[in-house]
């Protein structure tokens, strides 16, 4: 038969919250050219914003609140959905325009929140892609909300995160095999 020592849950976790002597190295990625800009505007200002980074534009943004949704309007599941005191669900239905700045395939994230007038943050949706170089699109995300939470969104915070990812994942070929002799 093994025994095994065993740790009392207060030794354990004093060794593992113990401060090391040498603070851990961070971790840098190889190709760490990632961009990323961050605007708040009015909501009445949002069809004029434009958001430019190393490797993105983004523009044209529109909201639009839907009330009653049919079931292919709504998230997967929200059509169903009874909220209490007679209010209805619906959603906000984020759109915006991009288009690439170079021939370099890149990876983006836009993040979209509605702020109410003391700055809090009442909805947020995010929208992602992997797009080729010199590409025009639309992208867009659809955020569920109760009724007239649009009504009551003051300023939009837009965050766009980007990065080129020509070299991500690629790797040299490995070196031929010696030949086996008899």
């Amino acid at each position: 038969m093994i025994v095994l020592p065993v740790l009392t849950s207060s030794l354990l976790c004093a060794s593992l919250l113990a401060p090391t002597a040498e603070p851990s190295p961070k971790l840098v990625p190889a190709n760490s050219h990632a961009s990323a800009k961050t605007l708040t505007v009015k909501l009445g200002a949002l069809e004029d914003l434009s958001v430019k980074t190393d490797h993105l534009l983004v523009n044209n943004v529109c909201l639009n609140e839907t009330v009653d949704l049919s079931k292919s309007q709504a998230p997967p599941g929200y059509a169903d959905v009874q909220p209490a005191r007679g209010l209805r669900p619906c959603v906000i239905s984020v759109r915006m325009g991009y288009r690439t700045r170079s021939m370099e395939r890149v990876g983006f994230t836009v993040v979209v929140t509605g702020l109410d007038e003391e700055g809090e943050p009442l909805w947020a949706g995010t929208a992602s892609e992997i797009v080729g170089g010199n590409v025009t699109d639309v992208v867009s995300c659809v955020i569920p909300v109760i009724e007239d939470t649009l009504s009551q969104t003051a300023t939009v915070k837009i965050r766009v995160m980007t990065k080129p990812l020509s070299s991500v994942g690629i790797q040299p070929p490995p070196p031929p095999l010696p030949a086996l002799g008899r």
